[in-house]
C-alpha cells in the first residue's frame, strides 16, 4: 500500500473497530486518520493504554497518521512471551514497511516514546523527526521506583481513586481527565489484568528490556 492512500483512508473512531494485519508472528492493531500522509504521523501510546488515547491529539494536526495497538495492548495480540522494547520499535517498523512508509514523524507517549526511541536508534533513516513526551531514556535497569510502582502487591491494592488521582498528574489541565477517560482507563488496565491478557506486571517487565 503507498503511503498516499491514507489521504482517502477512512478516518478511525473512538469506538469503532481498528484494523488488523500479522508483523512478525504477531497480530497488529491499528487506527488510520486521513490527511496529507508524507512525511504522514506514527503515533505510539504508552502503558495502561492503546491508540484511542492519542486520537484526539492526532486528528488536531490534520496529517495522515497511523496510531498503533502495540503487542499486549488494545485490539493486538497478547504474546507467549515477554515482548521487550527492541522487539516493539521492530513491529512498528515492519508494520511501517507493510503500509509504504519511508520516514514518518514519530510520536510517542511514555512507554511509547521508550519504542520510538529504540526504533530511531536501530533505524535512523526512518525518523523525518520525534515528539517524545515523558519519554525517559533507554537504561536497561529500570529505577528502584519503577519497579517499586508495578509490583504486584501495588497494582492489585490501586483504587479508582488512585487511578483517577494519576491522571490527574498527567495531564496540564486536570479536568481534561473526564469521568468517561477515567473509566476507559480503568477497563484497559481490567483488560490487561484478565486471565490470558498480558497482565501489567508483565508488561511492565517488558517495558524494562531496552
Amino acid at each position: 500500500m503507498e503511503a498516499t492512500s491514507l489521504m482517502t483512508h477512512p478516518s478511525a473512531d473512538l469506538a469503532g473497530p481498528p484494523l488488523k494485519t500479522t508483523v512478525l508472528g504477531e497480530q497488529i492493531a491499528y487506527r488510520c486518520v486521513s490527511g496529507p500522509a508524507r512525511p504522514g504521523i506514527v503515533a505510539i501510546h504508552g502503558l495502561g493504554s492503546d491508540s484511542r488515547d492519542l486520537l484526539e491529539l492526532v486528528r488536531s494536526l490534520h496529517m495522515g497518521a497511523v496510531l498503533i495497538d502495540l503487542p499486549g495492548f488494545g485490539h493486538s495480540c497478547r504474546p507467549d512471551r515477554e515482548f521487550p522494547v527492541h522487539r516493539a520499535a521492530r513491529a512498528v517498523l515492519s508494520l511501517l514497511d507493510r503500509l509504504g512508509w519511508v520516514r514518518p514523524i514519530w510520536l510517542g507517549a511514555s512507554y511509547g516514546a521508550h519504542v520510538a526511541l529504540r526504533a530511531a536508534l536501530d533505524a535512523p533513516l526512518r525518523v523525518e523527526r520525534m515528539v517524545l513526551i515523558s519519554s525517559g531514556g533507554l537504561d536497561p535497569t529500570p529505577p528502584a521506583a519503577l519497579i517499586d510502582y508495578f509490583a504486584e502487591e501495588r497494582l492489585a491494592a490501586r483504587t479508582r481513586d488512585q487511578v483517577a488521582c494519576n491522571l490527574d498528574a498527567l495531564v496540564c489541565q486536570p479536568t481534561a481527565a473526564t469521568e468517561r477517560y477515567l473509566e476507559r482507563r480503568l477497563a484497559l488496565h481490567g483488560e490487561l489484568d484478565a486471565p490470558g491478557g498480558n497482565d501489567l506486571v508483565t508488561v511492565a517487565r517488558s517495558a524494562q528490556g531496552a
